[in-house]
């Protein structure tokens, strides 16, 4: 038969095991509440950060004034990155019907090939201030920022630039940071006096819980796959709680 789990991407569907309680609290969190939020999610690789953050925030009900933009930081620049975030916005904004004159003509700013620092910054600021006036919240996901320091080219005015965003009720900016390390480390060549951990509060995200690992066998009993309690104890002695070995199994 067909492996069940989905291994080493994101997880939908049934395939996504566990974390139900947490996946409603953060949806909660951003989706439900007014007051401005931002989390930083840390935890070892493969233990399920980017899908539990995607499951969190799938089927936004589109009469909602919410824009949800998830952006896997890479190989490009400080600015290619804030272009890709503008480009999605405005995808999203097209769809929702919500595009008006001046959104349209803060987004032509990222049209650009490059951006100026002083431009880049007031354009970014600007658009989301105008989101803003228009009671339309976004949800930011910026994940593997463990880049950071690449991206951000360790220069103090780009991190604070987010702080300010993050911070300042000028912005109805909702953000999550995705990471295996925490925000001291990554920020730690640039020697900033305040930094994003201020702003930032850490979710340390661990394996599974018992109940989690409850939910993993009783969906391999969906599938006729019942296991003896030592057969049991033998997956969780080699595999642990970690839910990349368990889909393995």
């Amino acid at each position: 038969m067909d492996n069940i789990f989905c291994i080493g991407g994101q997880v939908r569907g049934e395939s996504f095991i566990g974390r139900k309680q947490e996946v409603n609290s953060l949806r909660n969190m951003f989706v439900k509440s007014s007051v401005k939020t931002a989390k930083s999610i840390i935890g070892l690789t493969r233990t399920g950060k980017s899908s539990f953050v995607d499951n969190a925030f799938l089927n936004i009900p589109e009469s909602e004034r919410i824009l949800y933009v998830n952006v896997t930081l890479g190989d490009f620049s400080y600015y290619e990155m804030w272009q890709d975030i503008m480009w999605k916005l405005k995808k999203q904004i097209q769809s929702k019907g919500l595009m008006d004159g001046e959104i349209q003509d803060l987004l032509l700013n990222f049209d650009e090939d490059e951006l100026k620092w002083v431009k880049l910054n007031h354009s970014v600021k600007d658009t989301f201030e105008y989101l803003n006036e228009l009671n339309i919240k976004v949800i930011l996901v910026l994940d593997e920022f463990d880049r950071a320091s690449i991206v951000f080219e360790d220069d103090t005015k780009k991190y604070d630039m987010l702080r300010e965003l993050l911070s300042s009720p000028k912005y109805n900016l909702f953000t999550i940071t995705i990471s295996r390390r925490n925000l001291n480390t990554i920020e730690g060549t640039t020697y900033q006096s305040s930094t994003l951990h201020g702003v930032l509060d850490p979710i340390y995200f661990k394996g599974f819980n018992k109940e989690d690992i409850e939910e993993y066998y009783e969906t391999l009993l969906k599938y006729d796959i019942c296991l003896r309690e030592d057969q049991k104890k033998e997956i969780e002695y080699y595999a642990g709680t970690s839910p990349y070995l368990l889909s393995i199994f």
